[in-house]
């Protein structure tokens, strides 16, 4: 089943790639578009490392509140192990949140332990 699966995906591959692709490739079209407006800069520069923890913590507070949420709605039902289970994840997610806060990991604008770098 694997085999029969890997040569019926190499076959559409290869259709579309080589038979029913056209290829209409001129300036206008490979050119960079940004919302109308010419671009004023190149667009390909390099995400700064940190726009990279920025978008990595909210990821890591969504899958808490992900994880949270079921939590909170069977609270009631839960036995005493359940509960504490449930809040000992809240104190590490929150000391995690702190240390970051601490660290500056939550500033935007390059600030880093409090120093500013404009």
């Amino acid at each position: 089943m694997l085999g029969e699966g890997l040569i019926i995906s190499l076959v559409i591959i290869g259709v579309t790639y080589y038979i029913i692709r056209e290829y209409r490739g001129d300036g206008e079209k490979s050119s960079i578009y940004e919302c109308g407006y010419m671009p004023y800069r190149e667009i390909r520069v390099p995400y700064t490392v940190g726009f990279i923890l920025v978008g990595i913590l909210f990821m890591l507070f969504d899958v808490e509140v992900g994880y949270l949420y079921p939590w909170a709605v069977i609270q009631g039902g839960l036995l005493g192990e359940g509960y504490w289970v449930g809040i000992v994840f809240i104190v590490i997610v929150t000391i995690g949140l702190i240390y970051e806060w601490m660290r500056g990991g939550l500033e935007w604008g390059g600030s880093r332990n409090g120093v500013n770098k404009a």
